[in-house]
């Protein structure tokens, strides 16, 4: 896929890829599938399970888009639930807080707009587009808010077995404002 990116917009704001957290490559942060499977936060939902997904942001600039891109495989033995969540950061800043169940569904009808989780019959190929996360992303203020990064939170429940589980893509396409320059 290609980005287009309006050049006059520029000025104003820079589009960029969200990374997620990783123990490997580039100094913390990964952007690297393999054979499905993912490192760092993003490994326990590419082999099948429910995970918190911390993204970094820039250093400057507040964050004015993010969104989710993601697609995937359900396995042939049984068919899958899959709820999504913006998370919270404990006080160190580093380690996400545990969200309750009825939270996160609440937080799933305010990111896809349905009182239900998303529903996936055995062997499925998913594909989820462009889904906006912004309206429950912290912004700088908030109480919540993490300059580094933000969560996003898959809650999976998976039937059959995660070994036939496949994570083919998943990508946070963001922007960030920057403040213009005055001659």
């Amino acid at each position: 896929m290609t980005m287009i990116s309006d050049k006059r917009t520029r000025v104003h704001a820079v589009p960029f890829r969200g990374l997620w957290f990783s123990n490997l490559n580039y100094g913390g942060v990964g952007n690297t599938l393999d054979d499905g499977q993912a490192d760092g936060d993003l490994r326990n939902f590419s082999l099948g399970s429910s995970t918190q997904v911390r993204i970094a942001t820039p250093a400057k600039g507040d964050l004015i888009e993010a969104r989710l891109t993601t697609q995937f495989t359900v396995p042939n033995t049984a068919g899958t639930t899959l709820e999504l969540y913006i998370g919270t950061f404990a006080a160190d800043g580093i380690t996400p807080n545990t969200i309750t169940a009825s939270e996160i569904s609440r937080m799933h009808k305010i990111l896809t707009g349905s009182d239900t989780p998303f529903t996936y019959a055995a062997g499925e190929e998913v594909f989820i587009d462009g889904l906006n996360l912004m309206q429950l992303i912290p912004k700088r203020g908030d109480a919540t808010f993490n300059e580094d990064a933000f969560i996003l939170g898959l809650k999976l429940t998976l039937a059959g077995l995660s070994s036939q589980w496949y994570l083919s893509r998943f990508q946070v396409d963001c922007s960030t404002q920057i403040a213009e320059v005055k001659k």
